[in-house]
């Protein structure tokens, strides 16, 4: 099963490789981009942060998913930080994930590791719910730890 994760910040490299996967129906995995961004032509998911979208002044992160989904975007998933995340789906329906309560030390790399669960997620075969709770929970065992990632222990039944 294959798949493509691109980073808009890499510039026309990400939107080349992104077209070439299109292509190939090979489906992209993007973050932080609006309906405007041209990879939003290409991509079937697409995960925001709501911080990313309110520091860049995007929008509302609803108005935001609603657009990318009328775009083309299959699914956006957008973090919400302690308030957890919500998922909009191209059916026109979303539903909301709450964030797991932890001690939280650093949320440095919280959003990459739950980037990191609809991308397993997809790769297991698992529901969006079941994907958006393991994302969900990889981003609170991050928070835990100091650093980011570098001490992150996933166990998954």
């Amino acid at each position: 099963m294959s798949f493509l994760s691109v980073d808009p910040f890499l510039g026309e490299v990400s939107l080349e490789a992104a077209r070439l996967a299109r292509e190939y129906n090979v489906p992209v995995f993007s973050i932080e981009i609006t309906e405007e961004h041209p990879l939003s032509e290409c991509s079937q998911v697409v995960i925001l942060s709501r911080g990313f979208l309110q520091r860049h002044e995007c929008g509302n992160p609803e108005n935001v998913a609603v657009g990318l989904l009328e775009s083309g975007v299959q699914t956006v998933f957008v973090t919400k930080g302690a308030d957890g995340a919500s998922v909009y789906k191209e059916d026109g329906t979303s539903f909301n994930q709450f964030a797991y309560p932890v001690h939280v030390e650093d949320t440095t790399g919280a959003d990459d590791a739950f980037r990191a669960g609809p991308i397993y997620g997809y790769l297991k075969v698992w529901t969006l719910t079941r994907s958006v709770q393991f994302a969900s929970g990889a981003a609170a065992m991050d928070c835990k730890y100091k650093g980011g990632g570098g001490t992150l222990r996933v166990r998954v039944k």
